[in-house]
Parts: C-alpha cells; sequence; structure tokens
C-alpha cells in the first residue's frame, strides 16, 4: 500500500496530523463519494466517520503517497 486518503484529524496541521508527518511523502488534494456518519469521538470535532459506497456526501481530503507508507503504518 503506498496511497491513503486522508480527511477530518489525520490531514495536515489537523489534532492527528502528527502521525503521518514524520513519514516521507506528499499531500495531493482529493475528494470521495460516500456517506458521512455523524459518530465517534472525532464527530464532536467536526469530523464525522464516513461510509463509503452510495454518493450522498462529497468528502474534501487529501491522497497521501508515500512509498514508506506500509513500513510505518500497524494493522
Amino acid at each position: 500500500m503506498d496511497t491513503l486518503f486522508v480527511y477530518g484529524t489525520l490531514m495536515p496541521n489537523c489534532p492527528n496530523g502528527h502521525v503521518l508527518e514524520n513519514i516521507v511523502g506528499k499531500f495531493v488534494p482529493a475528494t470521495v463519494q460516500g456517506e458521512l456518519i455523524g459518530a465517534g469521538w472525532s464527530a464532536s470535532m467536526g469530523y464525522p466517520g464516513i461510509k463509503l459506497g452510495q454518493p450522498t456526501d462529497t468528502v474534501h481530503g487529501f491522497l497521501f503517497y508515500s512509498h514508506n507508507l506500509e513500513d510505518n503504518w500497524e494493522y
């Protein structure tokens, strides 16, 4: 895996952006279609969950490209 769609708290300069900041990579603006779900701990911060599939919402974020992503990600 070398590409990750990032939105909400994982975006640069957001509360959890530090998770990706030490991984060499590139952020490119992107959108996905899905349904925003107002549940979970991040929803209270203005970042609802997303269920990909039926396009009821456009979610703005970034594609994060890195050849080192998989080496830095715990499954």
